[in-house]
């Protein structure tokens, strides 16, 4: 769900590293950085009653760290290209480690939000590296398998963030949940110290001064224009859609915050999806799915629309993820084949209006409760339907 460069931009040095281990070392750490953007899904409620807030601004817990957690992509990518992959992926996971103690000590709501958004800074030093680290790191062979299921496991964190932060508040608290993540990143910092080599291009050919200079010409390419529509719409209806969900099936079907951690995880089969779209992308191309995927995750608003039994909405839920799941692996492939040269900017600013999307979709979540969600999710479908316009208009129509 983040920065995938293709091929790696500098000639990649011999290292002896095993793909399967490497591979899976940065699942796991790439679960545990990026379920930070949808942790607060849970919370609100939980984050309201500590602080005395309202669920609007408690919101803000989301949107403050996804901010910084896009623009930053912008800054990590091209810097571990100057440093080293390695060293930027465990002084990443360290400053997390310290910025999670601040959000689950923070004495005050402003405090909390401040540690956020340094927090979403230092988490974006995650995703951009790692996929880099792969391409340096590995064969062309298992470098395809590796960084698909790497960006799989970075879109799985979006359910399984939510899974792991409900479960942690009932039980816990959730400033127990911030503090076990603290210890996580400790241990990723640590393993990948001392399990995996350290990793230096050559060269500096994706330079902050290359990347920043090609921006302006990819931003009059319309068909690059109509990807970055797609993902900003991507996340922001992903967050949106669950941040919408629980207050909804708490009011209309008195669904408890146990119960509620079944529902979410019931969308998890449906993103598996991407592995067998990246099978496909390459016979049915880019568009295809982006524009599937938008049609199929607005069907699955306009299932929520309906009012039905709670077995119902589930279903509806699992139908907007596969919408979703088709969409996630398309990106950054159609981005690859648009952008032959300037390949690093069109990898950032997709990585930008991916999670800028998902920040502004914390906030929109809030409007299902005075909207009420029928009037919401329709919305929502409509949005999706616009989108697909636009980016069939973008796109110039019809490829063949």
């Amino acid at each position: 769900m983040t920065i995938n460069t293709g091929q790696p931009a500098h000639p990649r040095q011999a290292v002896a590293v095993n793909p399967t281990l490497l591979t899976a070392i940065l699942c796991v750490c790439g679960i545990g950085v990026v379920s930070q953007l949808y942790i607060p899904i849970p919370l609100i409620g939980f984050i309201s009653e500590r602080y005395g807030v309202t669920g609007d601004q408690a919101a803000l817990a989301g949107s403050l760290f996804g901010f910084p957690y896009a623009a930053a992509f912008l800054f990590f990518g091209p810097w571990s290209d100057q440093v080293g992959r390695r060293f930027v992926l465990v002084l990443g996971f360290s400053l997390l480690a310290i910025s999670s103690l601040l959000v689950a000590f923070a004495p005050g709501f402003s405090t909390m939000l401040l540690a956020r958004a340094v927090q979403g800074f230092c988490a974006a030093s995650f995703s951009p590296v790692a996929l880099a680290y792969v391409a340096d790191a590995t064969e062309a062979k298992a470098r395809a398998m590796s960084v698909a299921l790497l960006t799989t496991s970075l879109f799985l964190a979006g359910i399984l963030g939510q899974v792991y932060a409900s479960a942690m508040a009932l039980h816990f608290g959730w400033e127990a949940l911030f503090a076990t993540t603290t210890v996580f990143y400790v241990a990723a910092a640590l393993i990948i110290r001392f399990a995996l080599p350290a990793i230096t291009p050559s060269g500096g050919a994706s330079s902050f001064r290359k990347i920043y200079a090609a921006i302006p010409g990819l931003l009059t390419q319309r068909r690059l224009l109509a990807v970055y529509l797609v993902s900003f719409l991507v996340l922001l209806g992903f967050v949106a859609f669950y941040s919408g969900l629980g207050p909804y099936l708490s009011q209309r079907f008195g669904v408890a915050p146990t119960e509620m951690i079944w529902v979410r995880a019931a969308g998890l089969p449906a993103m598996f999806a991407a592995i067998v779209v990246g099978r496909l992308l390459p016979r049915l191309g880019g568009p295809f799915f982006l524009m599937a995927g938008l049609i199929v995750a607005a069907i699955g608003f306009a299932l929520a629309a309906v009012p039905g039994p709670l077995a119902w909405t589930v279903c509806a839920s699992v139908v907007f993820v596969l919408g979703t799941s088709l969409m996630i692996p398309s990106m950054m492939f159609r981005i690859n084949e648009l952008a032959a040269t300037g390949r690093g900017a069109a990898a950032a600013l997709y990585t930008l209006t991916l999670f800028a999307g998902a920040s502004v979709g914390v906030l929109i979540g809030q409007w299902a409760v005075p909207m009420g969600f029928t009037g919401f999710s329709l919305f929502m479908a409509v949005l999706y339907l616009a989108g697909l316009i636009g980016f069939r208009w973008l796109n110039g129509g019809r490829e063949h």
